[in-house]
């Protein structure tokens, strides 16, 4: 493989060229980084790479004079130049010292970085064919940081070490005291947009990474870093029991947070573990970033949290919060196109959960339960403006990540809004007008012997026609609407414990107490009996 280097002072820059192609496809792999000219100068000679794709203003040493530099070396290397509009004429005097090519950086594309690459590379297999392919010392180096991110990985999720027990030893020699940082990010505005590729998200945040890893060896000799959580990095750094470390913990986390947010939108929180004796006791210190989690659910004081003995109270809270009351009535408002009361749902629901502000994870599973048992209404023809709903396991993941209870009372208030406009939108053109119409017959003579003759008579159309809309704008077909609708009401007379059940047979125009029986168990999976034993308890 043609190994490659990148040399520029702005971390995004670098982070960006980094990301920008899958190196692998062209043969390559990113050998080193550097931010000067300096830096890049003396990791050459270890590290020998084939191109250099470096900036050409830089503190330092610029990229003119690292090229001269390389040159009197008898440097073989391919040079590919990084400008700026207002440098164009350092650009072309690069070239005229051999560079293969220069690239505006405001014009940077993965297509115009590939071509100037594919120069470089030709470049580099004339050196070989005239005899002035070096040897790859640098081959060592990459494969040291590579192994130690994945015994960090093993070590994380508890496989066994035995095989490896002397690379352990250097680790635990490099990582005194280690401490772990979960850098959570969350897009709260996107929960009701799909979902990005996978293809996508591995590279927004291969390039993340990128950046990340610019800025903590900024303040650590050596650290680690692991994909977490699939928007989310798991930071290791050293030396946690020194007493500085934890400034520099902090002032590095609120880099961070401030880069993600400014360049990507993400909110983003820090949770810092306290230190661990060794590196084989981090897997026992996992749950501490959770504690601080939830710590930052409740009080949100600082977006970097640290870990405290006192956090374990905020794991320990469990107060019920049960809100299957409210599927009653919310099913009767989907049920019935009721947009107005749909929303006084959701707004009696985030007044509870202002009220009695429940555990990080009971509200999130709430949203949950809320999100699974709404969106089923809306298959087939639940559609947002710009789109349908996102998958209900793309929405667990997102709402798994949601980091505090304002956040969670966001999500709420965003979700009414949706499915509002989705009932709403359903209300406009003559046949949602239809349809409202045979629902409020339904509604006005459902202890009848109802049928689809009766009720497209009552509204003025044919019978054809009204199974065809009815089936579209609900879902459903126009008989189980009306056992939906029957059975709801009979679940209403057997909680009151007043009637026998060929009583509420008859009160709700069934033919007989086993056509009920079987309609119930039909719709609601139990029979008559069993709901009212299950309504004692």
């Amino acid at each position: 493989m043609y190994r490659v280097m990148i040399v520029d002072d702005e971390p995004l820059i670098l982070a960006g060229v980094t990301s920008l192609i899958e190196w692998e496809d062209y043969n390559c792999t990113i050998a080193a980084k550097a931010t000067n000219g300096q830096n890049a100068l003396e990791m050459i000679a270890d590290v020998n790479p084939d191109i250099i794709i470096t900036d050409i203003k830089m503190p330092a040493m610029d990229g003119i004079e690292l090229m001269k530099r390389c040159r009197e070396a008898k440097s073989q290397a391919a040079f590919i130049i990084l400008t700026n509009l207002e440098e164009f004429g350092l650009a072309k005097q690069a070239v005229k010292f051999g560079a293969i090519d220069y690239l505006v950086k405001i014009e940077l594309t993965e297509d115009t970085l590939a071509e100037s690459l594919k120069r470089a590379i030709r470049e580099c297999e004339k050196n070989k064919a005239a005899g002035h392919s070096p040897e790859n010392p640098g081959e060592d180096i990459r494969h040291t940081r590579q192994s130690s991110e994945s015994l960090f990985q093993k070590l994380l999720l508890e496989e066994p070490i035995e095989e490896r027990e002397d690379d352990y030893q250097e680790l635990q020699a490099e990582y005194k005291t280690p401490v772990m940082i979960l850098l959570r990010m969350n897009n709260t505005s996107s929960y009701f947009q799909a979902s990005l590729s996978e293809k996508d998200r591995k590279k927004a945040m291969s390039y993340t990474e990128n950046i990340l890893k610019e800025m903590v060896k900024r303040f650590f000799p050596v650290w680690g870093i692991l994909e977490w959580e699939e928007t989310g990095f798991l930071i290791v750094v050293p030396d946690g029991e020194l007493p500085e470390t934890k400034n520099k913990i902090s002032q590095m986390c609120y880099k961070m947070i401030s880069v993600v947010e400014d360049y990507f939108g993400m909110q983003t929180v820090a949770a810092v573990t306290a230190a661990a004796e060794d590196i084989y006791r981090l897997p026992g210190f996992l749950p501490q970033l959770e504690s601080c989690m939830d710590a930052y659910y409740y009080q949100m004081d600082s977006a970097v949290v640290f870990y405290s003995e006192d956090f374990q109270r905020f794991q320990e809270q469990n107060r019920d919060f049960d809100i299957s009351f409210l599927k009653k009535d919310m099913t009767l408002a989907l049920g019935q196109n009721d947009s107005i009361r749909v929303r006084e749902i959701i707004s009696q629901l985030t007044g509870l959960f202002r009220e009695y502000t429940p555990a990080r994870r009971q509200a999130v599973n709430a949203c949950i339960n809320l999100y699974t048992f709404v969106v089923p209404f809306y298959e087939g023809g639940g559609e947002l403006p710009g789109g349908k709903f996102p998958d209900t396991m793309q929405m667990v993941e997102k709402l798994k990540r949601i980091g505090c209870l304002h956040d969670i009372l966001m999500w709420l208030e965003t979700f009414g809004d949706k499915i509002c406009q989705v009932m709403e939108g359903r209300t406009c053109g003559k046949s949602e007008r239809v349809i409202e119409g045979v629902r409020q017959y339904v509604m006005e003579h459902y202890q009848e012997k109802l049928t689809l003759a009766m009720a497209a008579e009552a509204t003025g159309i044919s019978q054809g026609y009204l199974s065809s809309i009815f089936k579209k704008q609900t879902g459903s077909n126009f008989t189980d609407y009306v056992a939906w609708i029957k059975i709801e009401k009979a679940k209403d007379l057997i909680q009151e414990h007043q009637y026998m059940m060929y009583e509420i047979s008859d009160m709700l125009g069934f033919e007989n107490p086993y056509y009920f029986s079987k309609v119930f168990k039909k719709v609601t999976g139990i029979t008559p009996k069993e709901y009212e034993n299950s309504a004692r308890i």
